[in-house]
């Protein structure tokens, strides 16, 4: 369901467009993930099933970790709008640039998009805009969050105030932070 506007500018409105079937989009997921509580988005592979409860950290994601078809689409529409902090941070993470770790952008997980995704550690790096500052806005970034890291993801929000104002300590907590996990079992 998209929502409609009348707005006198065509740019006005397209971005408008794209604002509301974003946060739509974000919020319909949050209500999917908490409706499936108990269920465990397991990787296809052997051992997927029926062994007995296991914690979380000791469960098996596949790469994409259940996400449904129609968020690769938007995924994919993410990845053409970028925002300038995004581009920046991107042009860092991609092609093993960063301590030669395969980051993945706009990448479907669970019920959402997350901006940049590291499988190998299960990392997520997010570059948060100004509306995350918002009081529902920060609701809705700790609960996703949380959801995530009931999953064993490691979340890591960035402003792009930082992004585009520090990049060498954005790199630097990155590097603490990727160090810290990589000595994790």
């Amino acid at each position: 369901m998209k929502l409609y506007l009348p707005l006198p500018n065509p740019l006005l409105k397209e971005r408008a467009y794209s604002y509301l079937w974003a946060t739509w989009f974000d919020l319909n997921h949050l209500m999917m993930a908490n409706k499936r509580e108990n269920k465990t988005p397991l990787s296809r592979g052997r051992g997927a099933g029926g062994e007995g409860e296991k914690s979380n950290k000791s469960i098996k994601l596949s790469l994409h970790a259940g996400a449904e078809p129609y968020q690769f689409r938007y995924a994919k529409e993410l990845r053409r709008e970028m925002t300038k902090a995004e581009e920046v941070l991107w042009e860092q993470l991609r092609a093993r640039r960063f301590l030669n770790l395969k980051f993945r952008r706009q990448h479907p997980i669970l019920d959402f998009v997350v901006d940049f995704y590291c499988h190998e550690l299960k990392l997520i790096v997010e570059a948060d805009g100004k509306y995350h500052s918002e009081e529902n806005t920060q609701y809705y970034d700790d609960e996703r969050t949380k959801e995530l890291q009931r999953y064993g993801y490691l979340v890591i929000r960035f402003s792009n105030e930082e992004i585009l104002n520090d990049m060498d300590q954005v790199l630097r907590q990155l590097k603490k932070k990727v160090k810290i996990r990589k000595t994790l079992p």
